[in-house]
Parts: structure tokens; sequence; C-alpha cells
């Protein structure tokens, strides 16, 4: 099976296309069809091709040539999607898409040509970098630490309507700018149907030391090897990372994702409605953490030994609490007389007089695991 037949069979069972449009797509493929019954549960049966006389190499738009307003745009926000978690549409797939998406007769219904713009400068006293703060809508948005002086940023879009890929950059360059101003930094682009697309990577000094806000719609949030001052990270629909993040105060929330964090997150609460929560904790100074998750589980991980003390407070309604971390004492240990609320409350080992980190950490349909690095 080829690589575009199995990325099309993956968007069938994630749902984000239906059976008929899964078919539609192998067709312009050219590929020979495939029985969707085990992944779409309709029963389609194996169509037949019957392309006769035309190879691999050509494209031919299934019945009518035509497809819905509908489908055109869930490709093109299936491509966005696709790109926005890395993965890359193989040539095939792609051109797929735009010939299926492009039959309508409409521009601005392609999928779109991609581009990059990618923006340089250095970091002096003079112009200090103290906050950053990058939105996407339907991309993902990413800031990671490094050891030099200055700042790269990459914007990167599906630029429809262009007839190139000179023309999309062009188009890109045009309309996205980098705007560092006062010593806050930020993308400004007013073009709606670049800004759909959108996503961005950011290089800083590791030692920044500044407030950071990164937030997309539909799309993962990643910081990661950052020293920082306020953290502000949001996703509505898409992962939150915080990976060796050294800062004085975290809000990070992931409504319909996963949260993986670690480092000394400060003050800091992380929050996911729909999705597990990961906390490994590397503190070197007093701090607190609260994480909720509504549906998903919670996991914290506490060094084997250091001078911190962590007080961790943990609780579900539906699920199990368990800990493992060695040497800590367990302060109370109880079920709710009806048997569904379940608290644990352990204590690890460190200096006497030590900094002291307090975790509360409350799961309402998850379990919550406490152990050791």
């Amino acid at each position: 099976m080829t690589e575009e037949r199995k990325m099309i069979l993956n968007l069938l069972s994630e749902g984000k296309i239906s059976a008929e449009e899964a078919e539609e797509l192998l067709d312009a493929l050219g590929d020979d069809a495939v029985a969707l019954t085990d992944l779409s549960g309709h029963g389609e049966e194996q169509r037949q091709d019957d392309r006769q006389g035309h190879g691999h190499g050509q494209w031919q738009l299934p019945m009518s040539g035509r497809i819905s307003d509908e489908l055109s745009e869930r490709l093109s926000k299936v491509a966005g999607e696709m790109a926005e978690a890395g993965q890359e549409i193989p040539a095939r797939l792609y051109r797929a898409f735009e010939s299926m998406a492009g039959a309508i007769g409409r521009a601005s219904r392609t999928i779109g040509v991609h581009a990059e713009r990618t923006f340089e400068g250095e970091i002096s006293g003079e112009r200090g970098l103290s906050a950053i703060d990058f939105s996407a809508l339907n991309g993902s948005v990413k800031v990671a630490g490094w050891d030099k002086a200055g700042y790269r940023v990459t914007v990167r879009a599906s630029v429809r309507g262009a007839e190139s890929r000179a023309a999309a950059e062009q188009s890109l360059a045009s309309e996205a700018k980098l705007l560092f101003e006062g010593g806050r930094m930020s993308i400004e682009c007013k073009d709606r149907s670049l800004l759909d697309s959108m996503s961005i990577e950011a290089y800083v000094p590791s030692q920044m030391g500044g407030d950071i806000t990164l937030s997309t719609r539909n799309g993962s949030v990643t910081l990661e090897k950052v020293q920082a001052g306020r953290v502000e990270a949001r996703s509505s629909n898409g992962r939150v990372t915080l990976d060796a993040l050294k800062a004085v105060s975290v809000n990070a929330s992931a409504h319909n994702g996963a949260m993986n964090a670690s480092g000394g997150l400060g003050d800091a609460t992380l929050e996911s409605a729909n999705g597990s929560v990961s906390m490994i904790l590397a503190y070197e100074s007093a701090g607190r953490v609260r994480i909720r998750t509504a549906n998903g589980s919670i996991r914290v991980i506490a060094p084997r030994a250091g001078a911190v003390v962590y007080e961790i407070a943990a609780e579900t309604a539906n699920g199990t609490v368990k800990s493992s971390i060695e040497g800590a004492r367990v302060e109370t240990e109880r079920e709710s007389s009806w048997g569904r609320m379940r608290r644990l409350r352990v204590m690890t080992q460190g200096d006497e007089g030590g900094p002291r980190v307090a975790v509360d950490a409350c799961a309402t349909n998850g379990s919550v695991t406490l152990e050791n690095a």
C-alpha cells in the first residue's frame, strides 16, 4: 500500500473525511480501489477501477468531475492540519487535493501553495526582547530557546490562488510582518486567508526572561528550553507542550488535547478539559502547581533526590490514585463513603528547611499516578 493511500485511510478512520470522499481521493490518485468497510462501518463494497487507458501519471476526477464546496473546504483544513502537525503531504496526494478542489473552478477553494518567510535579527541591550506574543487560528505555534544572541522566526502558510511557489512566497512576504517594538515581538497579518493556515516557529535566546503568550484555535502549542517570566499557553483543539521550561508563573490550557510539561514553572496552572496531563517536576525554588483535567489521566513525576520537597495532593472522582514515589511519606489516604472520591497526599524527601513545592492534582474522570523520574 502506498504512503498516499495510507494517509487517506488514516483521514477516513479519524473521521476527517467520509468513505465516499476517500474513494474520490483514491480515484484522483489513480490507485486501485480498496475496501472501506472496516474503517467506515457503512458497508461500502469494494469499487473496481474503471479508468481504462489512463496511467498513474494522469489525473481523472470521479463521476461528474466536481466536488462540493464543503469537501473542498474540508480538504483545505485537513491539509493545513497535517502541515501543522509536521506531516509532509506526499506530492501525489497534494496534487490530488488540488485537482479535486480545483474542479470547482474557484481558485479561492484550492488547497493553496505552501510558502514560508523567515525573519532573523540580533537582540542587543538597546533592542532587548521582553515579551513574545504569537497567535494562530488553524496552525501550530512553537517557541524554543537556543544559545545564540539573535532570533529566527519562520512563518508558514498555504497561499490560495498562487500559481507558483515564488508567487506564494511573494504574497506571504507582502502580508506577514514581524513587529518588534518596545521589546515586544509579534506577527501581524491582515489577510484572513493566510491567517487560516498560518503557523509560527521561533528560536530566541534561552535566557530571554521575558513574558511569553502563545495561542492557537486548532493546532499545537510548544514552548521549550526557555527561561521566561509569565507564560500563557492556550490551544482549543491541540496539544500543549512545555518542555524544560523555567518561569515565574504559567497558565496553560488545552480544551481538547493533552498537556505535557517539565521544569520549574513557578506558580503554575495546567488544565485540560478533554485530555491527559503529565508534569515532570524539576524545581529549584519554591512554587505551586495546580493540575486539572475533566476527562483524562494525570501523571506527576518527581525526582528521586534533591533539595526541594514536593507536597503532592492527588484526587479523582472516577478512577484510581496511586503512588510509587520512593521514600515518600503518605500523610493521608482515604476514600469517600460512597466509594468514588479517592484522595492521596504524599511528601517527598528533601533537604530540611529546603524550598517546598505544593502540587494539587485533580481528575474528574481518570486516574492520577505519582512516580519517580
